[in-house]
């Protein structure tokens, strides 16, 4: 979607695109979230592409994403945690539903 105008890149749109989609598209939505972490694979994207999965029962592949936003979150410096604090604290609601999730369908 965006790969013709590299300038886009550092701006979010992709991950706006993502975001607008999923309300009205699974498919395209998924498409467009592997675009949002190809072209601005940050805390924000990472949180934002593991709710969608999550929300889809995608469990495996939301835990890797936000798994990964929380390492990155950790790695980073405190400025950057603050300003992912919202998807952060996202992530970790997230991971704990899936775990949960994972605790009620085990035999």
């Amino acid at each position: 979607m965006f790969t013709d105008e590299p300038e886009r890149k550092a701006d979010g749109k992709a991950l706006l695109l993502a975001r607008a989609l999923a309300e009205v598209d699974q498919g395209q939505a998924l498409a467009a979230f592997d675009e949002a972490l190809q072209l601005h694979p940050t805390t924000e994207t990472r949180c934002a592409d593991g709710l969608y999965l999550a929300s889809l029962g995608r469990d495996e592949q939301a835990r890797a994403l936000l798994d990964q936003a929380l390492r990155d979150g950790r790695l980073g410096g405190e400025h950057a945690r603050e300003l992912n604090r919202e998807a952060l604290d996202q992530a970790n609601a997230a991971l704990k539903l899936l775990d949960q999730r994972l605790r009620n369908t085990a035999p």
